[in-house]
């Protein structure tokens, strides 16, 4: 005659058996986790995208560091940028995106966006840049010389766009090539002929290798970083 477990071994029994499921549960979720793919958007050209966008930054806001008005519309600048990119880092390149190219002009559209609204902001406001103080060659004639920033070249600039800073990236293709007269370039529109010479440039200074790319004709943050870099 077979005897019936004691209640001791039958709660060794089920101690046993809750051990056995924690352990194989921990390490279905462990492998999971190690499968978990990581984002293929931070890669070399994609960094340099960024600090292209943190160095033009650096440059917008300069003439307004130490405002206390200003304070507020320098911290959503960044807050946008650092957004943008954490969205690059996330896995799947942006959070299920179709690849790395939509999510780099995703990128690119909050950076331009970011920083339209920066500008807009602090012209709203009335913030006063900085002030330089110049002493002059007679010492009792101090003058006082107000900075005045330098003019920008906005990444996102595209042919059919009409703005002011079209017309400075038609005066530095104008400069650039030497190209005259130039009121018949300068004139505000992006049109083929400002695209043709965008181009032009942009293999000049092996910002693109050939005509057929997706950047070519348009001011990504590179060509900005480098046009504004003059």
């Amino acid at each position: 005659m077979t005897s019936k477990p004691s209640f001791t071994a039958k709660r060794s029994y089920l101690i046993a058996l809750a051990l056995i499921a924690f352990v194989s549960t921990s390490f279905v979720s462990s492998a999971q986790a190690e499968t978990v793919p990581t984002t293929k958007c931070v890669t070399v050209a994609t960094k340099k995208l960024r600090d292209a966008a943190q160095a033009q930054l650096e440059k917008d806001i300069a003439p307004y560091a130490g405002n206390v008005e200003s304070k507020s519309v320098i911290a959503y600048y960044k807050e946008q940028l650092t957004v943008a990119w954490e969205a690059m880092e996330y896995p799947y390149c942006g959070m299920g995106s179709s690849g790395i190219n939509p999510a780099i002009k995703s990128y690119n559209k909050t950076v331009v966006r970011a920083r339209m609204k920066f500008l807009t902001d602090i012209k709203a406001k009335k913030v006063p840049v900085k002030a330089e103080a110049k002493t002059d060659v007679k010492k009792e004639d101090k003058k006082e010389i107000v900075a005045t920033p330098k003019k920008t070249i906005a990444p996102g600039l595209r042919q059919g766009h009409r703005s002011e800073s079209v017309k400075e990236l038609q005066r530095r293709l104008v400069k650039h090539f030497g190209l005259t007269p130039e009121k018949d370039y300068v004139t505000g529109y992006f049109g083929p002929t400002t695209r043709k010479y965008l181009v032009k440039y942009q293999l000049e200074k092996k910002i693109i290798k050939s005509e057929k790319e997706a950047g070519a004709g348009l001011v990504g943050p590179k060509t900005s970083a480098i046009l504004n870099a003059k």
